[in-house]
Order: structure tokens, then C-alpha cells, then sequence
């Protein structure tokens, strides 16, 4: 008999292992195809943001008050935060589901893109701006948020602590190491202009 109990337990033990690899293979072939979105956590700050504005029905032009009001502000960031303060922006503008959060400036790009943003040539204002150098292992490096078609609102240039800066991106730069500088002027950086989806909410 108690051979025979063995003998059950062992099968038991198999069927249940067999069940579970076939699980696992289903789970593993449904998902393959999936498009995995990955996601870098965000410091948010938007209890130091300055709130002195008022939002409109346009999500463009939103976006835009609410980074122009953070320009001279020191707001605690301890990372390098120039994604995070554009996640901070869309989530004070309402525009989280069209920016989604992400402290990495890769990662914000590629959300965007996703929900229906597209790289645009003619920027305007709400328009979110990336840096983009070859020279880097990860070649989005930098972002800010266009206020106009010249100028951005943009955070983390230079040290951390440094304020908010209302910039002319045609002068940005980088240090690619030593003495060597890549800069807009000079071509090593491109600019690239990504419009979030706002037209999605055109005519409610």
C-alpha cells in the first residue's frame, strides 16, 4: 500500500509540473509579442512648483504656463531631472496620460511617441524638445518644453540645484569628455522636436 501511495504522489507531482510548464508556455507566447513598456521611476516635486497660473482648454498652451511660471525656481530635485520636471509639468497641466512620467529622457520619448506624439520640424509652444548626440551610449540626452517656437523652459543644466532656465536651444552643449564639447552649434547635437497628442482632445 504504500508503495502504491508512492507511486500516486510521484504522478500527482508530475501532472502538477506538467500543468505548470504548459501555463508558463502559454503565458510566455502571449506575451512575446507584447510590446513591454518599460518605465524609470520619476522623483516628483510639484509641492514646490509655482502655482501662480491659470490652466486653459488648450493642452499645448497648458503645457507651456506651467513650465514658464517654474523659470528662476529651484524645486529640490535630487536626480538629474530634466525628464522629471517635464513629467512634473504634464502632471500639473493635466496631460499625464499624453506625457507619460519617466525620469529617463529615452524612455519619455519612446512613452510619448507611443500615445500618439510625432516628431515634429516646425516647432511651436507645448512642444517637448530632445537633445540628441551619437556620442552617447544613449543618444537622447537632454529635455525641455518649447514656449514658443524659439525658446524652452528646461531643469537640470549645469548643477542640480540650479533654477529652472528659460533657454535658446540653439545654444545648447555638452561636455563629451576631456576637453572635447558637442554643442547645436557646432552639429554635433541635433534637436528633435516631438508634438504630444493633443489633438485627441480637440472639439471636447
Amino acid at each position: 500500500r504504500k508503495v502504491v501511495f508512492i507511486m500516486k504522489q510521484r504522478k500527482r507531482k508530475q501532472l502538477a509540473v506538467c500543468i505548470l510548464s504548459m501555463i508558463m508556455g502559454i503565458l510566455a507566447a502571449y506575451t512575446s509579442g507584447m510590446h513591454v513598456t518599460k518605465v524609470q521611476a520619476a522623483q516628483s516635486r510639484t509641492g514646490n512648483f509655482n502655482r501662480d497660473y491659470s490652466l486653459g482648454s488648450s493642452g499645448a498652451e497648458n503645457l507651456a504656463i506651467v513650465a514658464q511660471a517654474q523659470v528662476g525656481r529651484q524645486l529640490g530635485y535630487t536626480e538629474n531631472w530634466c525628464a522629471d520636471f517635464v513629467s512634473d509639468c504634464a502632471d500639473l497641466a493635466g496631460l499625464s496620460t499624453k506625457i507619460p512620467r519617466n525620469a529617463n529622457v529615452t524612455q519619455l520619448y519612446n512613452a510619448v511617441i507611443r500615445t500618439g506624439g510625432s516628431e515634429v520640424s516646425n516647432p511651436q509652444k507645448g512642444d517637448l524638445i530632445f537633445y540628441k548626440c551619437d556620442c552617447m551610449a544613449r543618444p537622447l540626452l537632454h529635455v525641455g518644453i518649447m514656449l514658443d517656437h524659439t525658446y524652452s523652459a528646461e531643469g537640470n543644466l549645469g548643477a542640480l540645484t540650479n533654477p529652472v532656465k528659460k533657454c535658446n536651444s540653439y545654444y545648447f552643449c555638452h561636455s563629451a569628455g576631456g576637453n572635447v564639447t558637442h554643442s547645436v552649434q557646432n552639429g554635433k547635437v541635433k534637436r528633435v522636436y516631438v508634438r504630444p497628442n493633443y489633438a485627441a482632445d480637440a472639439g471636447r
